[in-house]
């Protein structure tokens, strides 16, 4: 597979999902061809930026079927996910793998539906960006911790502190960096929910409802996330809080 491979994994109440980068070997230098690999498969759709006058930068390519070079995967990871089930160490388990060069992928229930917890932390980081790229905001902004700021967290890990101060770019590296909930409550404040919500439209995801407690994505939508971040085209504002998003997604997920 090419340098760019994303394996998103839902497990039943909780999501294991990670990257895996690795060399290609198939072709000259490391480099993946442009286009997928499969055969006899057509290319569905292209989803392209939105926006520019002259241009419309290619977002991601996506193709009808899966690749047949993966299949020995695909049985791995469905021979895997039984053992599991059986051993009742999970109920079920949703897998999507895509490589990001070649635009090959396969899944098993890729298309079952799972709550994202803190995953859903990577399209908010990307809208309070996209504000940024618009400039209605700075990332030296500063905002004053609430003394009254009690948000529930799951675990510990390194949190803003009530009472002291934080700029937008600091909010970010505890939102993502560190999974802080209550830096996440503070950005908030920074994020339009319609931009929010284009976020997932931009990227032929379904509207969602934000008030819903028990919003659920599937693994193959929540990669589209991780692809624009790897091809770079959705955010231009800013390269160092781009890699600020990166590194936050790559905590997440490990």
């Amino acid at each position: 597979m090419g340098v760019g491979c994303t394996i998103l994994v839902g497990v039943s109440a909780f999501t294991y999902s990670y990257i895996i980068r690795h060399q290609n070997l198939d072709s000259p230098e490391g480099k993946s061809p442009l286009l997928s690999s499969q055969n006899n498969c057509n290319v569905k759709r292209r989803i392209n930026v939105q926006g520019y006058k002259f241009v419309k930068p290619v977002l991601m390519i996506e193709t009808d079927c899966e690749a047949s070079t993966l299949f020995p995967l695909k049985n791995e990871l469905e021979g895997i996910i039984t053992n599991f089930k059986q051993q009742n160490v999970i109920t079920n388990a949703s897998v999507f793998v895509f490589d990001m060069n070649r635009s090959d992928w396969t899944g098993v229930n890729d298309d079952m539906q799972f709550q994202p917890g803190s995953l859903i932390k990577v399209p908010l980081a990307i809208s309070v960006m996209k504000k940024l790229e618009e400039k209605k905001i700075k990332l030296t902004e500063k905002i004053v911790a609430s003394n009254t700021l009690n948000v529930h967290q799951t675990f510990g890990s390194k949190s803003i502190q009530s009472g002291q101060t934080y700029s937008i770019e600091d909010l970010l590296k505890y939102s993502l960096a560190y999974s802080d909930n209550s830096a996440t409550q503070l950005l908030n404040a920074y994020v339009d929910i319609n931009q929010f919500k284009k976020v997932f439209t931009d990227l032929s995801i379904a509207e969602p409802n934000v008030a819903d407690l028990n919003y659920t994505i599937s693994a193959k939508d929540y990669s589209k996330f991780i692809k624009v971040l790897y091809n770079g085209g959705y955010i231009i504002a800013s390269k160092v809080s781009s890699i600020i998003i990166v590194l936050g997604l790559h905590r997440l997920l490990f």
